[in-house]
């Protein structure tokens, strides 16, 4: 299902409730869609018409604590507030940019009789290696902001901190050895990294959490 399916399908009973946490939480238009995904997950996007949503997916529903709940919403909408989603679009268009630039272009000969128009093996590598490297240092950067600025909205509207250091104790003691590897290439920091992040922000959180 596309964004734009997502948008005029019709709502999940969810939803109303959710876009309610969300709009205590900022006075962005940010849209709340829950998809029937069951793998867990979380998602800021923006639309093609450059509206702000968050993509939730059922599977991560049934799996989250009110007050966790109330962090990982947080965290979306201080992606959406912090313009991380602009950020992250104008990177990779330049990165994409300079790759254009400079691909080798083949000739008109070997395009018509030899079918030459994939990039070169070099290339290829050149483009994975950069985009790991922008994911772990531009975007992982970005998801530490994130759950800062995910507190500070949590105070503001008066919900629970306890949630943040729930979610990323669940989240360290139901990480499997596949998404350790997983890791070395995802933009997200390890659930450790980013609690102790937070904990150094928020000592508080320490003593909030049960």
């Amino acid at each position: 299902m596309g964004i734009l399916d997502a948008v005029f399908r019709k709502r999940h009973p969810e939803e109303e409730r959710l876009q309610n946490i969300v709009d205590r939480l900022t006075f962005h238009p940010i849209r709340v869609i829950v998809s029937d995904d069951e793998q867990p997950e979380a998602l800021s996007l923006l639309n093609e018409d450059g509206r702000e949503l968050i993509l939730i997916s059922r599977g991560l529903l049934r799996h989250l604590s009110e007050d966790e709940l109330y962090f990982v919403l947080a965290h979306e909408v201080a992606h959406h507030i912090l313009g991380h989603l602009y950020v992250k679009f104008l990177t990779f268009q330049i990165k994409n940019a300079i790759m254009e630039a400079i691909r080798p272009k083949p000739s008109w000969f070997d395009r018509i009789f030899r079918g030459k128009t994939d990039s070169p093996w070099w290339l290829q590598i050149i483009d994975v290696v950069s985009e790991i490297l922008l994911n772990k240092t531009i975007l992982m950067e970005e998801e530490m902001e994130a759950d800062i600025k995910a507190i500070e909205l949590l105070k503001i509207a008066g919900f629970p901190l306890t949630g943040a250091y729930r979610f990323f104790r669940r989240l360290q003691t139901e990480e499997s050895f596949m998404d350790e590897l997983y890791s070395m290439i995802d933009e997200h920091p390890s659930p450790g990294d980013r609690l102790n992040n937070l904990l150094k922000h928020y000592p508080e959180l320490a003593g909030n959490k049960i």
